[in-house]
């Protein structure tokens, strides 16, 4: 038992690099980014628990913000919508496996499932960006403008990197 909780604490531990390492190769337009860097935070959401999940979520993005932009009074706060999406996927991951099932062997419902953690993670960003705008006194007009294409993206990233995570779960389940 003891072996399994530092497995998956070292698994965790790499997830989080993983994701500050994938988030490094991100590139912006403006407001938007394009990242691949949920997938190791999806893939642990799949694979163990919620709080697993939210581990690596929380861990990466603080080592992310605190490495890019120094830390903040909005730090923690940039925190949270990775979290909200772990905590989703992974839930209802944790639904399908007491029914004996998972989730990424009901396509349908899967991507559901991502495409809603997605926009939940948008939707928080969201909010984000306008404390943000608000706390540095920066135009909140620019973010706005900007909202429709950063909810297209979302959707659009998290099909490319549903798709990916599709293979990669079932290798490893």
């Amino acid at each position: 038992m003891r072996h399994s909780r530092i497995m998956r604490l070292c698994s965790d531990s790499m997830m989080a690099a993983l994701y500050v390492i994938l988030a490094y190769f991100s590139f912006r337009i403006g407001n938007l980014t394009f990242s691949v860097a949920s997938l190791p935070v999806l893939l642990i959401a799949l694979l163990y628990s919620p709080s697993d999940a939210i581990l690596v979520a929380l861990v990466g993005e603080f080592l992310n913000q605190t490495l890019k932009y120094g830390l903040g009074p909005t730090t923690v706060l940039w925190m949270i919508p990775g979290a909200l999406r772990a905590l989703v996927v992974s839930l209802v991951q944790m639904i399908y496996r007491h029914k004996g099932k998972y989730l990424e062997e009901h396509l349908l419902m899967y991507y559901i499932t991502m495409l809603f953690a997605s926009l939940l993670l948008t939707t928080a960003n969201t909010g984000v960006i306008y404390l943000d705008a608000y706390l540095y006194n920066y135009p909140a007009e620019y973010t706005a403008f900007e909202t429709l294409y950063r909810f297209l993206s979302s959707l659009v990233t998290s099909i490319l990197i549903s798709s990916i995570l599709i293979p990669v779960i079932r290798a490893l389940n």
